[in-house]
């Protein structure tokens, strides 16, 4: 990879960063195919407000947003147990 294609994937993973966070920590992994995914698959880890989620798919872009969808439920979790304990 060159310093421009290097570069360029910051860029990207600094889109990802939402308006109302402060940080996000992004890791991939790739995957061999097997007999689910016969294309291979990804993982994603995201990271955000002290809270992580991994998710896999076979695109990058849906195991992100999977990822995103579980830190979205776990934080309603948390805040509705905050809510029922006051």
């Amino acid at each position: 990879m060159t310093r421009a294609e290097v570069n360029a994937i910051g860029t990207m993973l600094a889109s990802l960063l939402h308006a109302d966070e402060s940080t996000v920590a992004v890791a991939f992994a790739a995957h061999a195919p097997c007999t689910d995914t016969r294309g291979g698959s990804v993982s994603a880890t995201v990271s955000a407000d002290g809270f992580s989620a991994t998710s896999e798919a076979v695109s990058l872009d849906d195991a992100l947003h999977l990822a995103r969808a579980k830190l979205a439920r776990e934080a309603a979790a948390r805040a509705k147990a905050k809510e029922s304990s006051l």
